[in-house]
């Protein structure tokens, strides 16, 4: 209890340099603390938000046939997937070219038979809870209705704002296969464009309803067609499936799901969407690990700061020290009191970082919309990164780790300046004073 109260004495404000570094070295703990802890929560929530994002566009399992380029009949394999436990949708996913007049634009099609089952991107879920939003916001947009096959086409509300369309009006598709056969390469490698056998026209189609899955590349890049439509276009035989999109009780559990898939499928290629979109996830977490051990520096600078405090804490009480160690006080005593006091710093400026990184992340978009008023832009465009607010979400075991590794950092900076002080010798520290 002695070393305790001495190293809360010493610590105690005074009009002094000591003090004013002090001080500076537990705002600097703050600082970093806070800082870690909202880097933290914006990275895991971004983490996960993308990945909710990402699992409302796409399937949890895709199956394909790479030695076809597509399923010739996929009724059969639907079969075993549904008896499997899956809940599989059969799609032709192909690229297309869009002309509305004189803009020409390349996109994606998604070929398919009906999206009212259980798919995440269920159009006229979609479609009707866009309607629903426009009511409630007053939004005079028309979002049409679900409507697929006999040259109809649903395309996104970001495609149509930028082609400048709405529901009704008529769109061109080209087929890059049918473009391709127009043009023919010889043994030389020299073009030769010649008059073809058959002449190959583009598809009108009529818009008769639009979605939006606040998914930024993907709203930007995808047109909905029946799959008959789709299958024509593409000249593929009826039946016929570019792939399989899957969908399992549990996306973030589907290993077991594709092993006994593969066992029945041996000739098809089956691909989870961890797999897929492996390249976004593990960069997404690369980042966070970059960032954390970026930001920690800064609590390491806190530390050192604690450091130097303390060394001219030793520098200044060194008679004070003399006088302990002649009263009896061990070196370990003395160990223990400058120990307790970069302890002291390092805890109370985690608890008060953790507070303000707490409060940081509660209101984060306050923060942000105030910051943009003060700058005159916006400084989170949801277009560019996907989300309407920025994502956070809270990690009670990342906040405890952030806790302990900045205490003890801050009790180890105090560690140096602790042994130096228990080497002053008595008598030497009462003849210089």
């Amino acid at each position: 209890m002695t070393e305790l109260f001495l190293a809360w004495r010493y610590l105690t404000p005074k009009r002094n340099a000591v003090s004013v570094i002090t001080c500076i070295s537990l705002l600097g703990v703050m600082l970093g603390v806070a800082v870690l802890i909202v880097v933290t929560s914006v990275m895991s929530g971004f983490n996960d938000k993308m990945q909710e994002t990402l699992l409302k566009t796409i399937s949890h399992v895709q199956v394909s046939n790479p030695r076809h380029g597509y399923i010739p009949d996929y009724e059969e394999v639907t079969e075993t997937i549904k008896k499997l436990g899956g809940k599989p949708l059969p799609l032709i996913k192909r690229e297309c070219i869009i002309q509305s007049g004189d803009k020409v634009v390349y996109k994606f099609i998604i070929g398919v038979n009906s999206l009212e089952g259980n798919a995440p991107f269920n159009l006229k879920k979609n479609i009707e809870n866009k309607i629903a939003k426009a009511k409630k916001n007053n939004d005079k947009t028309n979002y049409g209705k679900y409507e697929l096959g006999e040259q109809r086409v649903i395309i996104s509300k970001f495609i149509a704002d930028e082609l400048n369309l709405k529901v009704g009006d008529k769109l061109i598709v080209h087929s890059p296969a049918k473009l391709q056969k127009m043009v023919k390469t010889n043994k030389s490698g020299q073009l030769n464009i010649s008059k073809p056998k058959k002449m190959y026209l583009p598809e009108e189609y009529i818009i008769s309803g639009l979605y939006g899955f606040d998914k930024r590349d993907f709203d930007k890049n995808i047109i909905f067609l029946g799959i008959d439509d789709a299958a024509d276009l593409y000249e593929l035989p009826w039946g016929a499936a570019t792939d399989i999109y899957v969908w399992t009780n549990d996306p973030f559990n589907v290993e077991p799901f594709i092993n006994k898939l593969e066992r029945k499928l041996p000739n098809f290629r089956i691909a989870s969407w961890k797999e897929l979109e492996h390249r976004m996830l593990d960069m997404l977490s690369l980042q966070k690990i970059i960032l954390i051990f970026l930001l920690a520096f800064i609590v390491l600078v806190a530390a050192i700061c604690i450091l130097c405090t303390l060394i001219t804490v030793v520098v200044q009480k060194r008679r004070e020290i003399g006088v302990l160690k002649s009263l009896g006080a061990s070196s370990t005593s003395i160990i223990k009191i400058f120990s307790y006091q970069g302890l002291f710093v390092g805890a109370v400026g985690t608890l008060m970082g953790i507070a303000l990184g707490l409060t940081v992340v509660a209101y984060r978009n306050n923060i942000v919309q105030i910051a943009s008023n003060f700058a005159g832009r916006t400084l989170w465009d949801p277009e560019f990164y996907f989300f309407k607010d920025i994502p956070a979400e809270v990690n009670s075991s990342e906040v405890a780790i952030i806790a302990i590794v900045s205490i003890t950092l801050c009790t180890l900076g105090a560690l140096i300046p602790a042994v130096l002080a228990s080497f002053v010798e008595p008598a030497k520290a009462m003849r210089s004073e």
